[in-house]
């Protein structure tokens, strides 16, 4: 691979965390606060003879106040590790049960009135199957990782490529809730679909350096040549300059607004890549000065939000991550079930065609914000290229 285009821009500015640490840690005990007074006062609320929805809904009020407390903690300074593998997944764990147990609580309730002989066991009932939902939602879904194969026409696309495979990893989120041997297993299930190229599109880890040296092991053991892009996260808490540290010790190309070219005998094809959206520091003009005309390119964006120029460059293929599908949807619906369908997202996962340019999607494998997904399982997939009729 041979590189060309602009060398890649200085690290965007770090933010300015001084005179916010003491509201960081005030907001933190805050939250502590709440996590650990929300379940007794719901149980007085019950014990006190108060219906079932009313605690319900009480309950889901105190949610979205820790909530709300934990969205707009400062940034970038990182909340510390112990907080966060604890406390964090702890609180969204009980909030998951508590998102069923409202709707589920209020139909005992209701169905309690109707028979009230079996009352309480109904009751006992509504609150297990919460349990059981809410553990589903904050643990097992989002550890498994659905493997998908799909091929990708490309128009143009030269003999020596049809056929060649990109295994794409994005939103991995390294961090207190994302271990070093979750990562490891990743790399090696991407190892096993024997990729050409491994393609990671950003927000390899949460905030912070911290945790580097877990995502440099967990990465070590990929096989295949590795292409990368940063993403938002991987700027907060000034990660920035570890991470391309770290991509250069593995040999990774990180390609920031440039290109490197492929070659296959006499065959070419064009491997770009531009820097993040959110530091306004991404430059699709930069990452395709002198790339060769008439050459298939594939895009590395962090955000889908690139598509609309990248159609209009001519890219044959984007890829990207950041929306992780929303990471919450109802099952078995597709996007028909996705919350940000409803609210009018263009994009949210899967592959999308503008004309000849398409968009690959990735639902991720790590998670933001709240550690769960329901119905958006953490996915690795393989895009294999293939020839199509030839561009017009």
């Amino acid at each position: 691979m041979t590189y060309r285009g602009d060398p890649p821009p200085s690290d965007a500015p770090k933010e300015r965390v001084a005179g916010r640490r003491h509201m960081h840690f005030a907001a933190l005990a805050f939250v502590a606060f709440l996590v650990v007074v929300q379940v007794p006062l719901c149980l007085y609320a019950v014990a006190r003879g108060a219906p079932i929805g009313a605690a319900a809904l009480g309950f889901a009020l105190m949610q979205s106040v820790i909530i709300v407390r934990i969205r707009y903690l400062p940034k970038p300074l990182p909340p510390p590790v112990w907080f966060e593998r604890w406390l964090v997944w702890g609180f969204f764990a009980i909030a998951a049960v508590g998102a069923w147990f409202t709707p589920l609580g209020g139909l005992a309730w209701l169905l309690g009135r109707a028979f009230e002989a079996h009352a309480a066991a109904i009751l006992d009932a509504s609150f297990g199957l919460s349990i059981l939902l809410g553990a589903l939602a904050a643990g097992i879904p989002w550890r498994r990782v659905v493997v998908r194969v799909l091929e990708v026409p490309i128009a143009g696309l030269p003999m020596a490529f049809d056929g060649f495979r990109i295994a794409h990893l994005t939103d991995l989120h390294s961090g207190p809730l994302v271990p070093e041997r979750w990562i490891r297993s990743w790399a090696e299930q991407a190892n096993a679909l024997s990729p050409d190229l491994v393609a990671l599109t950003g927000d390899l880890i949460a905030a912070g350096d911290t945790f580097i040296p877990h995502l440099e092991r967990g990465l070590s053991p990929l096989k295949a040549p590795v292409v990368a892009v940063l993403g938002n996260h991987d700027y907060f808490g000034g990660a920035a300059p570890a991470l391309r540290a770290m991509h250069g010790r593995l040999g990774h190309k990180l390609l920031d607004n440039r290109h490197v070219v492929l070659l296959r005998g006499d065959d070419r094809l064009v491997i770009a890549g531009t820097d993040d959206t959110w530091t306004g520091s991404d430059d699709l003009d930069a990452a395709l000065a002198s790339a060769p005309r008439d050459v298939p390119v594939v895009l590395l964006a962090h955000d889908p939000v690139l598509f609309g120029t990248a159609v209009t460059r001519g890219v044959e293929l984007q890829l990207s991550g950041h929306v992780h599908g929303g990471q919450v949807a109802i099952p078995g619906l597709g996007l028909a079930g996705s919350p940000l369908v409803w609210l009018g997202f263009p994009f949210v996962r899967g592959l999308y065609r503008r004309g000849r340019s398409q968009l690959w999607l990735g639902a991720g494998l790590g998670t933001t914000g709240a550690p769960i997904r329901v119905g958006v399982p953490s996915e690795l997939p393989l895009l294999i290229l293939r020839r199509a009729p030839d561009r017009r």
